[in-house]
């Protein structure tokens, strides 16, 4: 914008950036763009990088709009008298409600008017700039609507129609989505985004999409799909009422839903190609460990992993929010006890309701344990450091690292990061490294 340029006496080639940069911006904001096929970098952590040029583009129009006012007031020119100048601003007005819509004030609080911002933002915004610069902007935006377009073939085509059924779990604030007969097409750690198809959500909740992550692994998934779904919206709390508006005659509430995906997942990072797991969860992150764990488990009972010292860490607010994973705990602590050389252990921290633990602990499997506070994740680390060292050393196996994965909100996600940054250099090369991969809550 600045190169061989007088920003002051050239204010159009501002206005060509921003014009650049919308095939970009729209290839990193869709769920299946080129970037992704090529990479394999699934579309959210992309989306720093399409938010990073989005804010770039209202910066370099902003400069635009600013240079072409100062510049039609020297002039004495009335710039809505101009029709092409009428949409430029029609364009800058678009773009300006899509800079401040995508605030992570907005998305965190009021995802909705973010998300119908977002629409009507880019609508305005390319027949604004198609009418701006007729002879110029064609091209450009017909390749936005390409890749769009696009994008909608290939999220249709990974789209399926199922019936759900749909339980409360009152302990975990939260409801869990069976789908039946479909049980194989993702690796652990994906996401699915689901449409509930009934007005049981709100009367336009069925438009909605939103992302789970898929808390059982294909391999360990002869019957079905699991999603557990979070109470933390309007939609999300619909879906809990609806799963308890049951009649008398239904065991379970089921419905039909589209089940669109898998997206995301750990990408290039193959937990079971580890010496030593350690998985740190936050609430209901849960569900992204325990499908990690279950298919680590699963490739090492058949001789495909390499992990050989697992560590399971899951902070909750409440010991009760436990209750609904100890049948679950107990099979994969039974299936990972009948491997020889395979250490796993689980610990769950609690922060609040100190007087539902003792009943809890009096029910865990054996090597489950329940702790009160938060965890100490550089100490449960240096643990897993040490034990996967000791484990390499008598077994006499290659040193293949330890891999430190955590998925929840952004305060555990930071202590993730801080015990990466303190584990011990010498510890992390006697294990053949440390290698981070983390998921954070959010839009």
């Amino acid at each position: 914008m600045f190169y061989q340029s007088n920003p002051k006496t050239n204010t159009n080639r501002a206005g060509f950036v921003v014009m650049s940069q919308m095939p970009v911006a729209f290839a990193l904001g869709t769920k299946n763009s080129v970037i992704t096929i090529l990479t394999g970098i699934s579309y959210e952590q992309l989306n720093f990088v399409h938010r990073w040029v989005g804010q770039l583009m209202f910066l370099a129009s902003l400069f635009h709009f600013v240079g072409k006012l100062v510049t039609f007031t020297e002039l004495g020119i009335v710039p809505m008298a101009v029709s092409s100048h009428s949409w430029g601003v029609v364009a800058f007005s678009a773009l300006s409600l899509l800079a401040v819509g995508s605030h992570p004030w907005f998305r965190a609080r009021v995802y909705g008017l973010f998300f119908y911002s977002h629409i009507v933002g880019l609508i305005t915004f390319m027949i604004g700039m198609w009418k701006h610069q007729p002879e110029v902007a064609p091209p450009y935006v017909a390749t936005c609507i390409a890749l769009y377009a696009a994008d909608q073939a290939v999220r249709l085509a990974k789209t399926r129609l199922r019936k759900a059924i749909l339980t409360p779990v009152p302990e975990l604030g939260s409801t869990h989505v069976y789908v039946p007969r479909l049980d194989k097409g993702w690796v652990a750690g994906q996401h699915v985004r689901i449409r509930v198809l009934s007005f049981g959500v709100g009367l336009f909740g069925w438009a909605e999409c939103h992302p789970f992550t898929i808390a059982n692994s294909s391999s360990d998934a002869p019957e079905g799909l699991t999603l557990v779904c979070k109470r933390a919206g309007d939609w999300t709390s619909a879906l809990y009422r609806m799963a308890n508006n049951k009649s008398n005659s239904e065991e379970h509430r089921s419905t039909y839903v589209l089940i669109e995906g898998p997206y995301g997942g750990p990408g290039n990072t193959l937990f079971a190609s580890f010496s030593g797991v350690m998985l740190v969860l936050g609430g209901s992150g849960i569900t992204f460990g325990t499908s990690v764990l279950e298919d680590i488990i699963a490739k090492k009972a058949s001789g495909a992993a390499r992990a050989m010292c697992i560590n399971f860490v899951w902070a909750i607010q409440h010991p009760s929010a436990a209750d609904p994973y100890l049948s679950t705990f107990a099979e994969i602590v039974q299936r990972a006890a009948d491997i020889p050389d395979l250490r796993l252990s689980v610990s769950v921290f609690y922060t609040r309701g100190a007087d539902n633990a003792y009943s809890l602990r009096t029910r865990l499997p054996p090597n489950i344990q329940i702790k009160s506070g938060r965890p100490d994740l550089l100490e449960e680390l240096s643990s897993v450091l040490d034990r996967t060292q000791h484990a390499i050393s008598v077994h006499q196996s290659p040193k293949n690292g330890v891999v430190l994965a955590g998925c929840g909100p952004d305060q555990l996600i930071s202590s993730v990061y801080a015990a990466k940054a303190g584990a011990p250099p010498a510890a992390q090369q006697s294990v053949g490294g440390l290698e981070l991969h983390t998921e954070t809550f959010g839009w």
